[in-house]
C-alpha cells in the first residue's frame, strides 16, 4: 500500500510539474484571469485523476513470469529444521520503522490542517455571530474587533472596526468582486489538497497561484471605479495590519507585485491556437504514460513455469551460491533462523500454531507482496520450506507437533508481525534465471511454531 501510494505521489508530481512548466512559459504574462484561473483548476484535477488510470487500465494478465516453485535445487522438497530457543527469548512488539514514523508524521500533518480548517471556520462564524452588521450591494458586512484583515467568506464580507468609511467603500467593492465570482468556492478542492497533501510544495504553489489571480482580477475590477493611486494607497496602508485571514482577502499575493501588475498595460489576453495543440498534445501524453496503455498493449497470456524450468533459483545477494553448491538455500534458512524469535506474549498466552508466508522476488530482486497469515496444513504441492521454531513454557502451557492452531485473536497477529520482520529484514535477493533473463518468483514458506517444556 506505501508502495501504490508513492507511486501515486511521483507521477502527480510529475504531472503538475508538467502544467506548471507549460503555465509559466504560455500563460503568465497572460492578462486573461478567467482563462488562467480555469486553467490551474482543470490541472490541479487532473493530477488527481490520470494517477487513477492505470488502476483502470491495468490488466489482470500482466506480462510478469512467476514460477510456481515445486523444487529451487534443494535436496527434498520439503525442508524441516528445528530451532531451538535455549536463551531468554524478547518480544517481537510493535517494529517501529522509517516507514511507520513517516505515516505517523503525516498523519499528524493531516489533523493540523484539519484542526484549522475547523478553527478558521469556527472563527468566521463566531465573528458573523457577535459582530456588528451592515449591507454592501447584496452582501452581509461584518465587522469585528478580532478581524485583522478585509475578507470574504460564506457570502459574507468581514472588516476591521478600523476602517475609514472612504476606505471601507473600496474595500467592500474588492471583496465583493471576490464573491461575485465564487473565488471562494474555486478554492475549496484545493483546501482540501491542502489537508492530504501539505507535505508537497507544488500543492502549495497551486494554492498560491490562484489565490494570486482572484487578487488581480478583483483589482482590476476595483481601478474600474477608482483611481489607481488611492487604491495602491490604501493598499500599502492596510498592509500594516497583516494578520491572520482565513477567507479570500486583501493579502492573498504579494503588495508589490500586485501594484506592479495594476501599473502594467493589459497583454495578450487571449488563448492561441498553437497553445491548444500543446496542451492537447501534453495531457494525451501524461495519461498514456501514467496509465501504463504503452506497457499494456504487449500484454500477453501469463507464463507460468515450474520450478526445474528455471535455471537458478533466487537466493540472498550476501548467500550467492558457489560453484558446487547444491544447496544454495540452507545458507538463507540460517539467516532466517538466527533472526526469528518466539514472541514472549504467544509463550505466556501458551500459543503454537502454523503459519504461511508467500512474497514474490521480482526481476529486479526486490521482495514485494509480502502476505502472512494461518495455515491449516502445508501444501507440498507448492514445494514450500516449512521452519519450525520451538519456544519453552511452564508446565501449564503444552503443545505437541499436531496441535492445531489456537484461535487467540490479537496473539496471531503477533505471530504474523515477527514473521514479517524476520523476512523484511534479510538482505537483498539475487533475482531467479531463466534462459538467461531475470524472472520474478513466488515463494512459499512454513511457519511452524512449538511449545516445548
Amino acid at each position: 500500500m506505501m508502495l501504490y501510494g508513492l507511486e501515486f505521489l511521483i507521477r502527480q508530481s510529475l504531472i503538475w510539474l508538467a502544467f506548471l512548466m507549460f503555465y509559466q512559459l504560455f500563460l503568465n504574462k497572460n492578462d486573461n484571469w478567467p482563462l488562467k484561473r480555469s486553467y490551474l483548476i482543470t490541472t490541479y484535477l487532473l493530477g488527481w485523476m490520470i494517477p487513477w488510470l492505470p488502476n483502470l487500465a491495468s490488466s489482470p494478465t500482466a506480462h510478469q513470469v512467476f514460477l510456481t516453485v515445486p523444487d529451487l535445487n534443494w535436496s527434498s522438497p520439503l525442508v524441516d529444521t528445528k530451532l531451538e530457543l535455549t536463551g531468554p527469548v524478547t518480544s517481537s512488539g510493535s517494529i517501529w520503522s522509517i516507514w511507520n514514523v513517516l505515516i505517523v508524521v503525516y498523519l499528524a500533518g493531516v489533523l493540523w490542517q484539519i484542526g484549522q480548517l475547523l478553527r478558521n471556520y469556527w472563527r468566521i462564524i463566531r465573528w458573523k455571530r457577535t459582530g456588528s452588521q451592515s449591507r454592501y450591494q447584496n452582501y452581509l458586512v461584518v465587522k469585528h474587533p478580532g478581524i485583522d484583515v478585509p475578507f470574504a467568506s460564506l457570502t459574507t464580507i468581514f472588516l476591521p472596526v478600523s476602517c475609514s468609511p472612504r476606505e471601507e467603500d473600496i474595500i467592500c467593492l474588492h471583496e465583493s468582486i471576490h464573491l461575485g465570482l465564487h473565488h471562494a468556492r474555486e478554492r475549496i478542492p484545493l483546501l482540501i489538497g491542502q489537508a492530504l497533501l501539505w507535505f508537497h510544495p507544488l500543492q502549495w504553489l497551486f494554492l498560491h497561484r490562484l489565490a494570486e489571480l482572484q487578487e488581480y482580477e478583483a483589482d482590476h475590477g476595483v481601478l474600474k471605479q477608482y483611481a489607481l493611486r488611492e487604491y495602491g494607497q490604501l493598499l500599502i496602508r492596510a498592509s500594516m495590519l497583516i494578520g491572520h485571514h482565513p477567507g479570500t482577502g486583501f493579502f492573498s499575493s504579494p503588495l508589490k507585485k500586485r501594484i506592479e501588475t495594476m501599473k502594467r498595460k493589459k497583454v495578450n489576453g487571449h488563448w492561441r491556437k498553437g497553445h491548444t495543440i500543446v496542451i492537447l498534445f501534453l495531457t494525451i501524453g501524461l495519461i498514456v504514460s501514467c496509465s501504463d496503455l504503452v506497457r499494456n498493449s504487449e500484454v500477453t497470456d501469463p507464463i507460468v513455469l515450474s520450478a526445474h524450468q528455471a535455471d537458478r533459483a533466487p537466493v540472498l545477494k550476501e548467500n550467492t551460491p558457489s560453484e558446487g553448491d547444491v544447496d544454495p538455500w540452507s545458507r538463507t534458512l540460517k539467516m532466517i533462523y538466527e533472526t526469528i524469535k518466539y514472541p514472549k506474549e504467544a509463550r505466556s498466552a501458551g500459543a503454537a500454531g502454523l503459519f504461511k508466508a508467500s512474497f514474490i522476488v521480482d526481476e529486479s530482486g526486490v521482495m514485494k507482496s509480502l502476505e502472512v497469515g494461518p495455515a491449516e496444513e502445508i501444501t507440498d504441492g507448492e514445494g514450500a520450506v516449512k521452519i519450525v521454531v520451538v519456544g519453552y513454557t511452564d508446565n501449564s502451557s503444552q503443545s505437541s507437533d499436531s496441535s492445531p492452531i489456537i484461535d487467540l485473536g490479537e496473539v496471531s497477529e503477533i505471530f504474523e508481525e515477527e514473521i514479517k520482520r524476520t523476512l523484511r529484514t534479510l538482505p537483498e535477493w539475487e533475482a531467479a534465471q531463466h534462459q538467461g533473463k531475470a524472472v520474478s518468483v513466488r515463494i512459499h514458506l512454513y511457519f511452524k511454531y512449538l511449545l516445548e517444556n
